[in-house]
This record gives structure tokens, sequence and C-alpha cells, in this order.
């Protein structure tokens, strides 16, 4: 029996080219205080890539009275969580990586793609690269993730840039990631 893969929030990859470590720490914390509300660490985190089901053992670092003062809006700090989650879900089991925040109604929250591809020779957002795609994602405290995934994968339909997209919803109560894979050519 193989042992389960281990996600560490709060590692970094260089090969995050759309994220700062300051942001990424930002988007840490929220998952720590979301997370701390259900569950302590180490946790099993059930992640399913269109069917295909998997459990990861989930590691994070317990919030600080100041974290949870700091991330008091629950709609903020569930968003912000469900972004860390998200990028070290898709680090971990598809080797994708944050290469750029979207701008306003695109229908996608960020691009991603596998290490070194996104971008152009000048470091811009190539957007007619076959390997990069559009990702949406959500996050959700106590309510089901199935039915916001369906909604995540219409989002992306409605307004997506790029041929191929990605539907991530993070259920933190349930320790559950959905992702969808979505073509969204024709």
């Amino acid at each position: 029996m193989s042992a389960q893969p281990e996600i560490h929030l709060g590692e970094l990859h260089e090969g995050h080219v759309g994220l700062t470590h300051n942001l990424w720490g930002s988007y840490c914390e929220a998952a720590c205080v979301c997370l701390d509300k259900h569950h302590t660490t180490p946790r099993s985190l059930d992640v399913d890539v269109d069917g295909d089901e998997q459990t990861c053992v989930l590691h994070w670092g317990p919030a600080t009275p100041t974290m949870q003062r700091a991330h008091g809006n629950r709609i903020d700090a569930t968003e912000f969580g469900a972004y860390a989650i998200s990028f070290a879900c898709l680090e971990r089991i598809m080797s994708l990586f944050c290469v750029a925040r979207t701008d306003h109604a695109t229908g996608a929250d960020w691009y991603v793609a596998p290490l070194g591809h996104g971008l152009d020779e000048y470091g811009i957002i190539d957007k007619d690269s076959p390997e990069l795609l559009a990702l949406e994602v959500s996050g959700t405290d106590k309510e089901a993730v199935e039915p916001r995934v369906l909604e995540k994968v219409e989002q992306l339909r409605r307004g997506s840039t790029c041929a191929r997209g990605l539907a991530v919803v993070v259920g933190f109560e349930q320790a559950q990631v959905k992702i969808a894979q979505v073509d969204l050519e024709g």
C-alpha cells in the first residue's frame, strides 16, 4: 500500500510565478483559520478530480488569535483559504502552478499551467498556449460542495478566454476538494 500524498500549507514552490510570498502567506493564514474551525492538524483531505478520488494528508499551522481577527470576515476567509488549498492540491496532484490572476469578468480567478508554461518569452500571459488553463475557485464553510462545482463550471463556460479550465471547490467542514476539468471550446 502506498503512502498518502502529503500537503504542507505554507510551502510554496517557486514555480508559482503568479503568486508573491506575501499573498501566498495571507491565503494560507485564511485557510488555517477556516480549517481550525472544524479540524485539527494533520487531517485527511479527500480530493476528487473528475471522479478519480484520492486522500491526502493536509498539514497546517494553528491559527493564532491575530490571524483569526485579521481573517474575521467569513466570506473573504473562505475565498482566500480556498485559493491556498486549491493551489496546494493542483501542484501536488496535477503538477499545475499559478501563472497569474485573471482580470474581472473573465469567468475565472486565476491562470494555471504546468511548470514553465503559460507565459511567452517576455513573461506575458500566453492566452493561446494550449497548456494554460482558466481556474475558478470557490470555498464553502459548511455548504455542500457538489452544487457549487456545477455553478463554477457554468461560470467558466460563460466567460473564459482559455480553451480549457478547472473549477475547484474546497469544502472546509467536509475536508473535501472537488476539481472538474472543463473543455471551454465549442
